[in-house]
């Protein structure tokens, strides 16, 4: 049950880390709004940025 416990926080832990490395460093989110820019229109853009900023 504990090494359960251990694999679970470690995986935790990776899953983490790898969300906030794409997040702050790769740029991820910028680079989905410049590739989602070029298939709609402001409004939507602005509504997507929107809910993710109350999410966040």
């Amino acid at each position: 049950m504990r090494n359960n416990y251990h694999l679970f926080l470690i995986l935790y832990a990776l899953t983490f880390s790898g969300g906030v490395f794409a997040k702050e460093l790769l740029g991820m989110e910028e680079l989905y709004y410049q590739s989602q820019a070029k298939q709609l229109t402001t409004e939507p853009l602005q509504q997507i940025r929107y809910l993710n900023d109350v999410w966040r």
